[in-house]
């Protein structure tokens, strides 16, 4: 019932939105866990829902536009979550707006895990407290993504969502 009543005012606020030449905000409470689809990944730790909010994902930190690994952290991000389903816990909104989650695919795979463990992401300490520090180990110990020396993660090759 609570889901189909978000789903109505979700709904209504589209409409809303359209109407008014509007981009929709959408209210995020701490705590509160929702259900999103990932309609674009915008790099390896970002992503736009389909209600168009942009999220953040909590947790961990992947390289920049101008850092090597960019291109391959958004694609693996893209591979395990566009046109998907996540199920979502706000953890927090960032400074530039964004809705700050950590999710997780249906099937119970944690999306900063995923990343981190994959090495194309690593544990952003400030903000997790060490919560993928042994995901994070264990990509440095397996030479994986970024900590993998013989790769070419050239910073000029660009991920284009």
């Amino acid at each position: 019932m609570f889901l189909k009543t978000l789903s109505a005012l979700t709904a209504s606020t589209l409409i809303f939105a359209a109407q008014s030449g509007q981009t929709p905000k959408i209210h995020a409470t701490q705590g509160e866990t929702r259900t999103v689809i990932v309609r674009q990944v915008l790099d390896g730790d970002t992503f736009v829902t389909t209600e168009n909010e942009h999220v953040r994902v909590w947790g961990i930190n992947s390289p920049e536009r101008d850092e090597a690994g960019y291109w391959a952290a958004g694609l693996f991000l893209d591979l395990k979550a566009r046109g998907r389903e996540l199920h979502c816990k706000v953890m927090d909104t960032d400074k530039y707006s964004r809705t700050v989650m950590q999710c997780a695919t249906p099937d119970g795979v944690d999306i900063g895990s995923y990343m981190v463990e994959t090495g194309y992401a690593r544990d952003f300490v400030r903000f997790s407290k060490g919560f993928y520090k042994s995901e994070e180990d264990s990509a440095k110990k397996a030479k994986r993504g970024l900590w993998n020396p013989k790769s070419d993660y050239s910073p000029h090759l660009k991920y284009t969502p």
